[in-house]
């Protein structure tokens, strides 16, 4: 189509086109763990001007092409197998240098509910384009820097001098900030077939396992920023199973929904203050009056009439023969032990799959934890 030499109002058709698709390109191709089609260094088109693309005043053609050629920067700099054997050294001043860019990026967009850690949050736009529009941008930009924290972490995971532990930390909190904040957006998600999937699902499962891990790794210590955590988790359970509501079964999201409920099982187990867990003791059944039925109440199987009762029986397995996990949550039906959560959505969780960055290896053992 380059060669087709368009003029007029037909080439600016065509470069929006372009610049659609690239952008749209980008951002599944980053957020689903693939290699983009598109060369940077081989494009040139140039980007129109696109008054329609404005909502509330917002016109967010640009900005989400800013976003997309940062995606493709950080995936060619950090992600790319050329990149791979290079030393720590070189991912941190990468990291850095994006993570200038993309609070850049952020400034510059319009404080009416689209800039993420603004004074307006997109709960409060009424219209519903507008709303869905900001969501999005909040999404992205916590996306990306969730992940630039991970890389951060593997990296250089805080073992060493004070400046390396003081950078961990710091990247920590940043990373449990944006955690938070992509849980507590999934409210407002339209559950509907036009919502990009990395905003129905693949952003929010990245955020509920980085969350999960910081209160498993946390030791169980409860204090109110625990109980604002196990919170979150529980929104998110619920917009996962809002999810396969919707499907009408087919996306088991409820199974996402599971960890909200290990975590809180697990801060549950964990002693108040030093002390251990008082246990109740229950009373043998047999040795309770009230529990001991009479002689002439007992029931004579011989008396029951087989022929009419056995079509009344339920053959479904006892809880007993069903298999449990360590929280004694049961695992029944089709989705049962096996099931890989990571590709539940065909979408990757960066850092939490081994197989994902070349090389990962030699910077850190991926059955570890990013926080620990």
């Amino acid at each position: 189509m380059s060669k087709m030499q368009f003029t007029g109002a037909a080439a600016h058709m065509y470069r929006k086109t372009f610049w659609l698709l690239y952008s749209m390109e980008k951002v599944m191709a980053f957020h689903f763990g693939r290699s983009s089609s598109f060369v940077d260094g081989d494009i040139a088109c140039p980007i129109p001007d696109v008054p329609e693309a404005t909502s509330a005043g917002f016109n967010w053609f640009l900005p989400q092409i800013r976003f997309s050629r940062l995606l493709s920067r950080a995936y060619t700099s950090l992600y790319s197998v050329g990149v791979s054997s290079n030393p720590s050294s070189y991912y941190l001043g990468v990291v850095e240098q994006l993570r200038a860019e993309l609070e850049q990026w952020r400034i510059s967009l319009p404080d009416t509910g689209f800039r993420p850690g603004g004074s307006i949050r997109p709960q409060a736009m009424l219209q519903r384009q507008s709303r869905s529009l900001a969501l999005m941008f909040h999404y992205f930009y916590h996306s990306l820097m969730l992940t630039l924290c991970r890389t951060t972490l593997w990296a250089a995971p805080g073992s060493g001098d004070a400046e390396a532990l003081a950078r961990a930390e710091r990247r920590k909190h940043q990373a449990l900030f944006s955690a938070r904040a992509v849980l507590e957006l999934t409210a407002v998600i339209d559950v509907e077939p036009y919502t990009q999937v990395c905003v129905l699902a693949g952003i929010p499962i990245t955020a509920l396992f980085v969350l999960f891990d910081m209160v498993i790794q946390d030791g169980g210590v409860r204090t109110h920023e625990t109980q604002t955590n196990l919170a979150l988790l529980d929104m998110a359970a619920g917009h996962f199973s809002r999810i396969e509501y919707a499907s009408g079964g087919t996306l088991p999201g409820s199974l996402i929904a599971e960890f909200a409920h290990v975590a809180r099982d697990y801060i549950n187990g964990k002693p108040r203050d030093g002390l251990p867990i008082e246990t109740e003791t229950r009373a043998d059944p047999a040795d309770d009056p009230l529990t001991t039925l009479p002689p002439e109440q007992a029931v004579s199987l011989a008396s029951v009439d087989q022929a009419t009762t056995t079509a009344n029986w339920s053959f479904m397995p006892q809880p007993e023969a069903m298999p449990t996990l360590d929280n004694g949550l049961q695992m029944t039906g089709e989705y049962g032990v096996g099931t890989d959560v990571m590709d539940l959505f065909n979408y990757f969780v960066p850092d939490l799959d081994p197989m994902f960055y070349d090389g990962a290896g030699a910077w850190k053992d991926s059955s570890t934890s990013t926080w620990g």
